[in-house]
């Protein structure tokens, strides 16, 4: 593989993340945020809104900010944190996990 190729290949993966992140805030009303901007919501009770962030080592932190209690959860996969933003409640989220476990 080319020094070329491999940085068109990391454009392209930018540009796919970049269109989701504007696809999560433009049509769900969900912002993609950072580890310390989702601390510093926790802490601050503020901005308003429902925030995703995109952790390290592979899961999600779903912060629901808005109405300024800042209900914070971590899920495994991105289904059940866009669920969670979503308004599903925490145990049937929950439950449909185990369901799909067993």
């Amino acid at each position: 593989m080319t020094r070329q190729s491999l940085e068109n290949q990391i454009k392209s993966l930018r540009n796919i993340k970049t269109n989701f992140e504007n696809l999560l805030l433009n049509v769900f009303g969900i912002k993609s945020i950072s580890t310390n901007t989702t601390i510093e919501i926790i802490r601050a009770r503020k901005p308003k809104g429902k925030f995703l962030e995109f952790r390290k080592d592979g899961g999600f932190t779903a912060v629901d900010n808005s109405d300024g209690d800042a209900w914070t959860e971590d899920f495994e996969t991105i289904e059940e944190a866009f669920r969670y933003l979503q308004g599903e409640d925490l145990d049937d989220i929950q439950q449909n996990k185990n369901y799909k476990g067993d």
